[in-house]
């Protein structure tokens, strides 16, 4: 149980922080366009 809790929230963070990442590049991406 504590290893299912411990993956699931390392991979929640690890979505959170690569969809953060593209979106800021999308937005720079843009507006230098």
């Amino acid at each position: 149980e504590r290893r299912a809790s411990r993956c699931v929230r390392q991979r929640s963070d690890y979505y959170g922080g690569q969809r953060t990442q593209p979106q800021a590049r999308t937005y720079s991406f843009q507006s230098s366009t």
